[in-house]
């Protein structure tokens, strides 16, 4: 096998050493797929650890190909296991809710059809973003002028706290949208690989109009952001002191 170079010699040498942390599963929107990629992650981090307490720390040859052989098999593990775990997510209708003043009303159960898993990326070690396609109907209670329809959407758990935010878009065919035209949203949600306690909330969709969509949009992908941090920081081990 070949060495993949100074970046993989260098983040080997960040991740030779300890990790550690725990986490639980919960049925949320996602289902058992946070828990399962987060514990990956973890195992990854212990496997790696004791391969650099056997070589001492060692960044040479043999140690390397160790270290990015076990992140090749954790790779075609995750993709395998993983989509037990999408395949079950399939079809599940997801829990919303509409607030006032939006331009249409939705009419259908909002169903995953789709699930595209985390990738474990070899330039970090990490795994990336998941991505949740979502289908449903909404009628135009006032005419758009348009041929798409924009909806809005805050992601909240059980309690109605914002965790995430996306906008999903539908498309009519032909003519621009009119009052009681019927359009069906087909689009995908971006969800940033963080903490399972956190993704484990993921819970309701609520449709929100633009307006409060863009005031409330930066202060959520703020905590976002924070969320993502924390959880690099879980995953990437301290260097050996």
């Amino acid at each position: 096998m070949r060495v993949l170079g100074a970046t993989a010699c260098s983040i080997v040498a960040l991740i030779l050493s300890s990790c550690g942390g725990s986490t639980s599963s919960s049925e949320g929107m996602l289902g058992e797929i946070p828990a399962y990629y987060e514990k990956q992650g973890l195992d990854f981090c212990a496997q790696v650890s004791e391969i650099g307490k056997a070589s001492g720390y060692s960044q040479d040859q043999e140690t390397v190909e160790k270290v990015v052989k076990l992140a090749m098999d954790l790779s075609e593990k995750s993709k395998e296991e993983g989509k037990t775990l999408a395949d079950k997510l399939i079809g599940k209708v997801v829990s919303y809710q509409e607030t006032e003043g939006l331009p249409y009303k939705v009419v259908s159960d909002v169903t995953i059809t789709d699930i595209e898993l985390p990738s474990f990326t070899f330039n970090s070690f990490m795994f990336d973003e998941l991505k949740v396609e979502l289908k449903y109907q909404v009628v135009a209670t006032e005419d758009i002028s348009e041929r798409y329809l924009f909806t809005y959407c805050f992601v909240t758990d059980t309690e109605g706290n914002n965790l995430d935010c996306a906008s999903f878009t539908g498309k009519a065919e032909g003519n621009p949208i009119a009052a009681g035209d019927t359009v069906t949203v087909a689009d995908d949600i971006k969800i940033a690989m963080v903490s399972a306690d956190v993704l484990n909330k993921f819970h309701t969709l609520k449709f929100v109009s633009e307006a409060t969509y863009e005031e409330q949009r930066e202060t959520i992908n703020k905590q976002m952001e924070q969320w993502i941090k924390e959880y690099e920081t879980k995953m990437t081990p301290e260097e050996k002191q």
